[in-house]
């Protein structure tokens, strides 16, 4: 199949993948997306018109506009980019995935828009994906002032948390869009939320994280608790920004697609909620008795809900050494 692909072409954009996708001299913060490129959406479109050119010199069976067609479209995007030979550090594999991911993402925004017909939608949901580059910008910047910068923000390990805590996200856009894809063609869709996150869980754990600080951090000498807390403000201003862009988009939908939204919207907060009660300790280098405190991606509503906050669980862990 492969070998009918348009090969120059695909020999052009491996070799800027391999490039896009390597670590650069820029700080992890002035990564405002996985590419790293002024020339994000050209380099889109370019691997939308290899995986259509495979599509069309093959047999392929491609369903365009359904979930099994956009499965189709993953499949070929990963073959025909997989990880460069030149790609050997963790941190360089994990950015090629972000990349893949990212446009992937992209395809979805554009294909989810032409099926509603409603340019007002391609926009907004540009404008959303904007908001949430510059969410991980924020959360990124709060997480170096937050933690042991003399320890977990050196070298390759800081870039790798960067780009885990990227597709953490990136992912969960994926899910969403396949979501609203699903609403939109399949004339079963019955999916509502059972759950409720309100924005008072999330003011509670704000007002945990700004008040309290683990003490073994306090040693740290490049520590700064005023920088630390205006990064954080900064990062809870990133994430209300998003979240309100959120509202402005649902208002524009109807029927499934809107209770998709509200599916979506539902996961985001979901997935807030475990960050904020983890204190984002999953995302430094962890000890293991440290991880196995911490809240899982996979973890139920219900040890959602139980779940009291990391600073409460490693407190009760450190008194049978008392």
């Amino acid at each position: 199949m492969i070998m009918k692909a348009p090969s120059l072409l695909l020999s052009c954009l491996i070799t800027v993948l391999s490039f896009s996708c390597n670590p650069t001299d820029k700080s992890i913060e002035q990564q405002s997306n996985p590419f790293n490129t002024d020339n994000r959406e050209r380099l889109f479109a370019q691997i939308e018109s290899a995986v259509d050119s495979t599509i069309k010199a093959t047999n392929v069976d491609y369903q365009e506009y359904t979930i099994k067609g956009y499965l189709t479209w993953d499949s070929l995007t990963h073959t025909l980019f997989p990880h460069s030979r030149h790609t050997k550090t963790d941190s360089e594999l994990a950015k090629h995935r972000n990349c893949i991911t990212e446009y992937l993402n992209w395809h979805l925004r554009r294909t989810i828009a032409t099926m509603l017909a409603n340019n007002g939608i391609e926009h907004e949901l540009t404008v959303e994906s904007a908001l949430t580059d510059s969410l991980l910008r924020a959360q990124n910047k709060w997480l170096q002032s937050h933690f042991d910068t003399t320890q977990d923000y050196i070298g390759s390990a800081s870039t790798l948390k960067y780009f885990n805590i990227e597709y953490e996200m990136l992912k969960l856009q994926n899910a969403n869009l396949k979501e609203l894809l699903k609403a939109l063609t399949d004339s079963a869709y019955n999916n509502i939320v059972h759950y409720t996150i309100s924005p008072e869980m999330l003011q509670t754990q704000y007002r945990h994280i700004l008040s309290n600080r683990i003490p073994y951090y306090q040693n740290d000498s490049l520590y700064n608790e005023e920088t630390d807390r205006q990064n954080f403000k900064l990062e809870i201003r990133a994430w209300d920004r998003l979240m309100e862009q959120r509202n402005r988009i649902v208002g524009l939908l109807n029927g499934k697609v809107r209770d998709a939204y509200n599916i979506d919207t539902y996961r985001l907060m979901f997935n807030r909620l475990r960050q904020l009660k983890n204190e984002f300790e999953t995302y430094p280098i962890m000890t293991t008795d440290k991880q196995a405190l911490t809240l899982l991606d996979s973890c139920t509503y219900e040890e959602l809900m139980a779940y009291p906050n990391f600073t409460t669980k490693w407190n009760e862990y450190l008194k049978q050494f008392e």
